[in-house]
């Protein structure tokens, strides 16, 4: 009786054991730090960069330093939960894009858990103009 008993609570906590060890640790997030600058110039207060993989919002900071006229930026950028079925973070080799206020910043990253990386980022806000010719193929006989 006492083997049995012994052998239940085992198997018992075997299953305890099970259930608790599927939840896996999130990876450490992708960090990454550098200068940042709107139009050549610093970036004004109030600006937000955030980070995307694969179009799903991974990180955003509001807060950047200046020093000496530069301002820096630090951004960390999570990893996916690999207890979850969507994708909700980074993993190694991911692309990282970023954007500054909406606009999209054309350097990138890549993802690598507990990466520190610095990444200078130059956003640049242009206005596109078209000019349109009105275009009318002659004949072959210059008619």
């Amino acid at each position: 009786m006492r083997k049995s008993a012994f052998a239940l609570a085992f198997v018992a906590a075997l299953a305890l054991l099970a259930t608790t060890a599927s939840a896996l640790p999130p990876p450490l997030p992708s960090s990454h730090w550098g200068v940042i600058t709107l139009d050549g110039r610093p970036v004004p207060s109030g600006s937000k960069l955030s980070a995307y993989v694969d179009g799903v919002l991974c990180g955003e900071t509001t807060r950047f330093f200046s020093f000496e006229g530069t301002t820096g930026y630090s951004i960390t950028v999570k990893g996916d939960n690999p207890d979850t079925p969507e994708k909700d973070g980074g993993r190694h080799g991911d692309v990282i894009r970023f954007r500054l206020n909406h606009k999209i910043v054309p350097a990138t990253a890549v993802w690598i858990e507990g990466g520190n990386s610095r990444l200078n980022l130059a956003v640049y806000i242009r206005f596109l103009h078209v000019i349109i010719n009105r275009y009318e193929p002659t004949s072959a006989s210059g008619h």
